[in-house]
């Protein structure tokens, strides 16, 4: 039977809960089936409802939350079951388990990502998530699985300027420079120092040839290949020019028993 929308307007007898039904008066609502009460508006309407998402079921338990994510490419659909969240097509079909978020209810909002990405975001008292429809991903950095590795800085990453040793600094308005081995980045020790309340001091280190930034590691970056086809070539050794720095292109012009190449230096023909 098709639905049929009912309505009744500046309805004013009232409804009765519990009573008999003799004593129930005239023109009082006595019966109704999937209506809505309107006390404001004084009416009586039928209920429309929803239409069935699906025709099969998705899991099963019970259904505490229902959502839809609308991207830029697709749309997605989210129910959650018992205690699983489940991801779904546009058409509620293709149920996915993509998180376990315990019976409180989702808490859920849409908002674009810094990425551009639609995300939909999912929280409660368990759970802290975000979804675009593909992947399942933490909000925030991820806490980490492992402890950390260390790691040796390169050549080129890593230079001593100065050891920082107090006997080749001198202070003016200050205390004697002093050696501090507890607090230091790297080295041995960092240099310590005071200055009085209202005093301008401070400290300096006759550089003289002590540092020469022209000692800086040169290095030769690794070979970077373009096209298709093999890539053995390796790069080693140290520049010795005297540029700043120059780019090298190597490129085989000619292959067979023995290949035959062509180089240029920074551009040139």
């Amino acid at each position: 039977m098709p639905f049929s929308l009912e309505k009744i307007e500046n309805f004013i007898g009232g409804s009765v809960l519990v009573g008999q039904p003799d004593s129930i008066p005239q023109g009082f609502l006595r019966r109704a089936v999937n209506v809505r009460l309107d006390r404001v508006l004084r009416s009586i309407a039928s209920r429309p409802g929803t239409t069935r998402l699906t025709s099969s079921a998705i899991a099963s338990g019970s259904i505490t939350w229902l959502s839809k994510l609308f991207g830029v490419s697709a749309d997605y659909s989210y129910a959650h079951i018992s205690s699983t969240i489940y991801r779904l097509t546009d058409a509620w079909a293709g149920a996915s388990n993509i998180l376990t978020a315990g019976s409180q209810v989702i808490s859920s909002a849409d908002c674009m990502d810094g990425g551009g990405v639609v995300q939909k975001y999912l929280v409660n008292g368990s759970v802290a998530r975000k979804d675009n429809g593909t992947s399942l991903t933490t909000m925030g950095i991820a806490a980490p699985t492992a402890a950390p590795t260390a790691a040796t800085l390169g050549t080129r990453h890593n230079f001593t300027i100065d050891t920082m040793d107090a006997s080749l600094w001198a202070a003016t308005n200050a205390t004697a420079p002093s050696n501090d081995s507890t607090i230091f980045q790297f080295g041995s020790f960092s240099l310590l120092t005071g200055v009085a309340a209202d005093t301008l001091g401070s400290v300096q280190r006759g550089f003289g040839s002590v540092i020469s930034v022209d000692t800086l590691p040169s290095v030769i970056e690794a070979a970077i290949f373009v096209g298709s086809g093999l890539n053995n070539m390796t790069s080693t050794g140290t520049y010795t020019g005297t540029a700043d720095s120059a780019v090298y292109e190597v490129q085989i012009d000619t292959t067979g028993v023995t290949d035959t190449f062509r180089w240029r230096r920074d551009g040139g023909s």
